[in-house]
């Protein structure tokens, strides 16, 4: 039983040391959420279903058009506006 606790204990400190040593940020601490992107949306004939946004560029979201097909739909801070056709629905 001894043995166990000393097992756990050093796999804490080890894991707790390594957490201390922050690199900084990689993504960011605010979503990546483009300007606009609603306006390029309606432009393309898409009306959004779910936005996922993340930290980092792409920005996603889930369109459909007027027939109801899905578009996964992905800005880039480029600005490049990129749609892929869903093969299942996301709702």
């Amino acid at each position: 039983m001894r043995k166990i606790w000393t097992i756990l204990i050093m796999v804490a400190i080890i894991s707790l040391a390594g957490c201390s040593s922050n690199k900084g940020d990689v993504a960011g601490d605010e979503l990546y959420i483009p300007e606009g992107y609603e306006e390029k949306l309606k432009a393309l004939d898409l009306t959004e279903v779910a936005a996922l946004p993340y930290f980092s560029s792409p920005f996603i979201t889930v369109a459909e058009d007027q027939s109801g097909q899905q578009y996964a739909v992905l800005f880039d801070k480029s600005g490049e506006v990129r749609q892929e056709r869903l093969s299942l629905k996301y709702r």
